[in-house]
């Protein structure tokens, strides 16, 4: 398994509340690719393979507003964790990332920041995917 991770320069600055929650600062990103940069790179890693977001419209919404501004195709099958958690974690009070990392002790340390939250995304997935093949249920 391999990782793509990258800072990005939003060409803008990143107003103070921002900061404070994701930890990334206007002096990290002023040397870092912009979105038109990198973007190519990302679409050749990631592939034809399916996506996995939780609360996907949110991120693909960005993602592939990004895509059509530079031209590039991104036509992969989606997977929403946040929806999957709804049917398949009845147990869980919340459904926000946050509180399933903590209920399932997923470890997501640095919240908000990409990496983090796609590691802590990838784990949730593998827990709803093997309640979803236990339960024998064969749709969504």
């Amino acid at each position: 398994v391999s990782t793509f991770s990258s800072l990005v320069d939003p060409c803008m600055r990143i107003p103070l509340f921002i900061t404070q929650k994701v930890h990334i600062s206007n002096s990290m990103v002023a040397d870092k690719p912009t979105i038109g940069e990198i973007l190519p790179e990302f679409a050749v890693f990631i592939e034809e393979l399916p996506l996995v977001a939780h609360n996907a419209p949110f991120d693909m919404s960005f993602l592939l507003a990004n895509a059509a501004k530079y031209g590039i195709n991104i036509h992969n099958h989606v997977i929403d964790t946040l929806y999957l958690s709804r049917k398949f974690n009845k147990e869980c009070k919340k459904h926000n990332l946050g509180y399933l990392a903590e209920f399932f002790g997923l470890g997501l340390e640095n919240a908000h920041r990409a990496y983090h939250d796609a590691a802590a995304t990838q784990k949730l997935y593998e827990i709803i995917r093997k309640k979803y093949l236990e339960s024998g249920e064969h749709t969504l």
